[in-house]
């Protein structure tokens, strides 16, 4: 019924409906080029989307102890570098990505946390965790 639309596509269509300029230049569906606010958005529904997941998995698995912690945070992590090594210039794999990075973070944190039982022991190692 409908065909792939491409950026051409697209422009042509609109110049013949009248909605822009013959002079337009096609339009362009490269990640690289969104706007500012669009990544920003992208970016804070990819946080608020890997809270979710750690609330999501830790409700689904019920881990106890730093160890399953860890487990979870490597496997997250792991997913998460394959996503975003498969496709950079998708949006939907890049905020799948950070959302599984997110989340993996966080339950390192709180292995962190239960290992060391120390403020500052837990922000010096979790520090340590982000400069890798």
């Amino acid at each position: 019924m409908s065909e792939l639309a491409t950026a051409e596509a697209l422009t042509a269509e609109l110049i013949e409906r009248g909605a822009i300029n013959r002079n337009a230049a096609p339009f362009s569906f490269r990640s690289s080029e969104r706007p500012w606010f669009v990544s920003a958005l992208l970016g804070i529904a990819g946080w608020l989307a890997g809270i979710f997941m750690l609330v999501f998995v830790a409700a689904l698995f019920e881990p106890r102890g730093a160890a399953a912690y860890f487990v979870i945070a490597a496997v997250l992590l792991s997913a998460a570098f394959g996503l975003y090594a498969a496709d950079r210039q998708n949006a939907f794999f890049e905020q799948l990505a950070l959302a599984l990075s997110i989340a993996g973070q966080v339950a390192a944190t709180v292995g962190v946390a239960d290992i060391t039982e120390s403020a500052a022991a837990t922000a010096g190692i979790v520090a340590i965790l982000q400069c890798v």
